[in-house]
């Protein structure tokens, strides 16, 4: 799969809020990230949480119906991934504490429930689609954090 970036210029996200001036200058140098036409981004508070929506590279489409409405990744020495996705792929992989509840699928508000885990979802052009999912154990308890003691 050839990247997008490599076919066309890169459009803004076409969202509420905003210039074009302003948008181009946040998301402008962005390059396609998944599956091949599409940049997934976060917002974040600084804290390893984030609030995934993505926007096709070609057209400026924002896509917000995430099966989840937050990451986080916590402290560094969780070792978790966070949103791991290749620009050649279109398997998108969730990793830390998943927030769930009121707001899932439509990206809003903060989740009453979390799953600690990674989860494995399939991009088929209009939604993910979940394949797979493996729990974690909590910080503290696994490999990674006792050998940074």
């Amino acid at each position: 799969m050839r990247p997008a970036s490599s076919l066309f210029p890169t459009a803004t996200p076409k969202c509420a809020g905003g210039t074009e001036e302003l948008r181009r200058w946040f998301f402008g140098k962005e390059k396609p990230n998944f599956a091949g036409e599409w940049i997934v981004h976060s917002c974040t508070c600084g804290s390893g949480c984030g609030y995934p929506f993505m926007w096709n590279a070609r057209t400026g489409e924002v896509y917000r119906a995430f099966p989840f409405d937050s990451v986080n990744a916590g402290p560094p020495w969780t070792g978790w991934r966070g949103l791991v996705h290749t620009a050649s792929s279109r398997l998108l992989i969730a990793e830390g504490y998943i927030g769930e509840g009121e707001g899932e699928g439509e990206g809003e508000g903060d989740s009453p429930t979390r799953f600690p885990g990674t989860r494995f979802y399939l991009w088929n052009g209009r939604r993910f689609v979940l394949l797979s999912q493996v729990a974690l154990p909590a910080p503290g308890n696994g490999p990674a954090y006792r050998s940074r003691r």
